[in-house]
């Protein structure tokens, strides 16, 4: 049987620390580095022109920061022709 509902993975990383060159001038740029990790299920409805997800994401950032980034998200789209 075809299944409607697909997992998902998604690993994102993100450091920013590094040194520029603009016209022989180096620009340092300190911002901390941030790490994403997200799980999703999103369901796609064969007899209707939609499709729905719901994910969540855990937002690892740098040592001894401590920001509350972690977040759920849900939408559903309708297709209307």
């Amino acid at each position: 049987p075809k299944t409607h509902l697909h997992a998902g993975y998604r690993f994102a990383y993100y450091d920013p620390r590094r040194v520029l060159k603009n016209h022989d001038v180096e620009v340092g740029i300190d911002v901390d580095q941030v790490l994403h990790q997200t799980l999703g299920l999103r369901y796609v409805d064969p007899d209707l022109p939609m499709l729905s997800y719901i994910e969540y994401t855990h937002s690892g950032e740098e040592e001894g920061r401590v920001v509350a980034n972690d977040r759920i998200e849900a939408a559903v789209q309708f297709t209307f022709d």
